[in-house]
């Protein structure tokens, strides 16, 4: 982990209300960067007619798992004009670290979902089973899934797959993705959806996402964790009272949903600033976490902390003078069982 330095300076106290947090403009903290993402969705071009792109498709989600029942959507999910994409980090994928964040902090258990025995490609379960039980999807999940198949496409004939298959790649994929460019709401994205679904632990909704959630966490598994570090979350300031009154010096937290941070500090910074001014960004030391970067087309340096995260509160809210305005908690992941029962 890296050594962080010493400083005598000692948080000062806390008012409850939003006047507390003294506004600073974005631009201030990091100027816009105008470099194009690492993998854009693909030219505008029409879909149909890239047929490297089609072959992808078919070993992401293979014919010879068999024909969909599903029914497919019209429009320009059917093969139109793909709109470009600006880097990701003006505010509008804000939403990305919220997640679970105003969720009782406690252990929802979930199977790993190793030993179910898919019968068909990923494509195809995010396209019906996930579509079925994520009703907010459906409307843009034929727009998922071209777009998605050409994100894991890309990266694939980059040889940056990282051993995983094509559908574990394209499970990862879904997940980074952000489909307001194509006119989704923040909860029409896929991500969005499927942590609110995973936060229900419903039975019958997991066992409609089951066989999505194979490839997703099998995918996670094989990847290598990332060494002991920092990681950093950012969260809007409406979050304030509900990270008041749970995350306090000692207690022991667990994030129950898939939780995205990253390894850069200005990117969580950015994702804690919204029309209400500066958020809270959580310093995490981890030693589990799974790089995702190479599969999102954003530059956030993106890393995964999987569901259960499990971590203590080593310093609760507090200002740091480096970054006047937002309000910042450290969390240090547990490694020990704790009771014995």
């Amino acid at each position: 982990m890296r050594p962080r330095a010493e400083s005598t300076w000692q948080p000062q106290a806390l008012n409850s209300s939003k006047e507390a947090l003294t506004a600073v403009p974005p631009e201030a903290i990091f100027p816009r960067d105008t470099r194009q993402p690492k993998h854009l969705f693909v030219s505008a071009r029409p879909v149909h007619e890239d047929r490297r792109l089609a072959a992808a498709a078919r070993e992401i989600s293979p014919p010879s798992y068999g024909v969909s029942r599903c029914t497919l959507l019209e429009g320009p999910a059917a093969g139109g004009v793909i709109p470009t994409l600006e880097d990701g980090r003006d505010g509008w994928r804000a939403t990305r670290h919220l997640s679970d964040i105003l969720e009782r902090p406690i252990h929802k258990p979930l199977q790993s979902y190793a030993e179910f025995l898919p019968s068909k490609g990923c494509a195809e379960y995010v396209r019906c089973e996930c579509a079925t039980a994520l009703p907010k999807i459906a409307r843009l999940v034929d727009i998922l899934v071209r777009e998605g198949q050409a994100v894991a496409t890309s990266i694939l004939d980059l040889g940056h797959g990282r051993g995983l298959t094509p559908p574990q790649v394209f499970a990862i994929v879904c997940f980074t993705m952000d489909l307001r460019p194509f006119g989704a709401a923040p909860d029409e994205n896929f991500y969005a959806a499927l942590n609110a679904g995973l936060q229900r632990r419903n039975p019958r909704l997991l066992e409609q996402l089951a066989g999505y959630l194979h490839f997703f966490f099998s995918g996670l598994r094989n990847l290598p964790r990332e060494p002991e570090d920092l990681f950093f979350r950012g969260v809007p300031v409406n979050t304030l009272q509900t990270v008041q009154e749970h995350y306090r010096a000692g207690v022991t937290v667990v994030w129950s949903g898939v939780t995205s941070t990253s390894r850069r500090e200005e990117v969580a910074l950015q994702f804690a600033t919204d029309d209400d001014g500066e958020g809270i960004v959580f310093r995490i030391s981890a030693f589990s976490a799974v790089s995702v970067e190479s599969f999102s087309i954003y530059p956030e340096a993106e890393v995964f902390l999987e569901p259960n995260f499990k971590a203590t509160v080593a310093r609760p809210l507090y200002q740091d003078p480096a970054h006047p305005g937002f309000l910042f908690v450290d969390l240090v992941e547990s490694r020990s069982a704790g009771y014995v029962f």
